[in-house]
């Protein structure tokens, strides 16, 4: 990880003018970025998610998670999220400008909640010139479960959830689903 290789590590400016850190390949085999010239460029990621009762917005670079809230709950999203986005850019000594990828909660959800994170992430995708990731809210669940057999289920309401399986874990095609029932 990380770590690791934390003697390999250091930062420079990327051709795009956003400082990305990077490290030496060979002292670490498996790491989470773009690997380039035996360099390995960690990339530094925003993810919202604000399709379900409990939104979030996490940073990240690599394996590293610098920052996470959980949106609280009864307050509007649209009226929030751009205080916690802000709050964890100035808690990680970050600008919107040093973000190279977005990642987005698909849902499934609140269509609202699904277009909150979902317009948030487009206009700032345009206007940064970063790529834009969708996930599925599901998948993201599984992903938290060490298990390679999973199934969740959201709350769909009127007696109804949305599920999904997996039996070769969340990083796999789902056996089951996505299902409304």
């Amino acid at each position: 990880g990380v770590s690791s290789a934390a003697s390999d590590v250091y930062k420079r400016q990327g051709s795009s003018g956003r400082s990305q850190v990077t490290w030496n390949c060979s002292a670490d085999p498996s790491p989470r970025g773009v690997c380039a010239n035996e360099q390995v460029i960690l990339m530094l990621t925003m993810a919202f998610d604000t399709s379900t009762t409990i939104g979030s917005v996490a940073l990240g670079r690599g394996d590293e998670v610098l920052g996470a809230s959980t949106l609280p709950l009864g307050a509007g999203y649209s009226e929030t999220i751009l205080k916690e986005v802000s709050r964890l850019l100035s808690g990680a000594n970050l600008q919107p400008s040093d973000i190279d990828r977005l990642v987005v909660g698909s849902g499934p959800g609140s269509f609202t909640g699904v277009r909150i994170a979902a317009s948030l992430a487009k206009g700032w995708c345009h206007r940064r010139d970063v790529p834009l990731y969708a996930y599925s809210s599901l998948r993201a669940v599984a992903a938290t479960v060490e298990h390679p057999c999973v199934c969740v289920l959201f709350d769909a309401r009127r007696g109804e959830v949305y599920a999904e399986a997996y039996d070769d874990g969340p990083f796999s095609g789902p056996v089951l689903g996505p299902l409304v029932g």
